[in-house]
């Protein structure tokens, strides 16, 4: 992997992909290839930003750090057909799945009644209404 370590396509790539893999892989081995610490020095290198993958003897490059890109390219090295995604929202309880009952009532009327009987009782006390 040629990211250096302030590149945050690094740091993306380790959380959303190599946390997964290291748990459920018995053998991953990762090399950090680039030399400097923010990749902007890297001496004639146009290798930077790659990610190789190797499976079985198979080599294959990609500067993506999306999950689902990573997963396809295993599952192409492996040989297997990727899983089905499904078409579940990434957001479950977006958008809300029951109609909030009596919402507009509540923020429109109860509350700026609640809001001005307050006022007016804190008034009451300094004698103006």
């Amino acid at each position: 992997m040629f990211l250096s370590p302030e590149d945050p396509r690094l740091t993306d790539f380790e959380q959303n992909v190599l946390k997964r893999l290291r748990r459920t892989l018995s053998k991953l081995d990762v090399e950090y290839a680039a030399s400097s610490r923010t990749g902007l020095f890297e001496t004639g290198d146009d290798h930077y930003g790659e990610i190789w993958y190797e499976l079985g003897g198979q080599q294959v490059m990609e500067r993506s750090t999306i999950e689902e890109v990573v997963l396809d390219q295993i599952y192409k090295l492996a040989n297997v057909e990727s899983p089905s995604r499904e078409s579940e929202n990434d957001f479950p309880g977006y958008p809300l799945a029951a109609h909030p009952k009596y919402a507009a009532w509540i923020f429109y009327f109860v509350w700026p009644l609640f809001v001005i009987l307050i006022w007016r009782a804190t008034k009451w006390d300094h004698g103006s209404f």
